[in-house]
């Protein structure tokens, strides 16, 4: 997978694009990605719950407490799962804006950019 998107990352660097439409780009797809991942695990933690909520709904004798219980833990491990990513893919977001930001203080020659390849490559670029 990221394979591909190193390649498409250099597929559009052919394309002509400036480094702030591919920086984009690349936030768009970790973005999406993680957005993608949260919405699967939801997903699969609210059909848990669908099915924890019929197995006690039911009035059957022969339910087990022991499946009910681990099918809850499942659900609530996959709900944290989904939360995780939701808010990862949250401070992809936060990344994108600070990239921009160096970017912008790189063409005006500022001290952060500096301050970055300092911490990079140590000492004073």
């Amino acid at each position: 997978m990221d394979e591909l998107k190193i390649a498409t990352i250099d597929l559009a660097e052919v394309a002509g694009l400036s480094h702030e439409e591919r920086l984009e780009k690349m936030y768009d797809w970790r973005f999406a990605d993680s957005a993608e991942r949260g919405k699967i695990f939801f997903g699969t933690a609210l059909s848990n719950l669908v099915a924890l909520l019929s197995e006690l709904l039911k009035d059957d004798k022969d339910s087990n407490p022991e499946l009910a219980a681990v099918v809850a833990v499942v659900a609530l491990a996959n709900l944290v799962i989904g939360w995780l990513y939701f808010r990862h893919s949250r401070e992809t977001s936060d990344g994108y804006v600070e990239g921009l930001r160096l970017f912008s203080d790189a063409a005006a020659g500022g001290v952060a950019f500096r301050r970055l390849l300092r911490t990079f490559y140590g000492g004073r670029p």
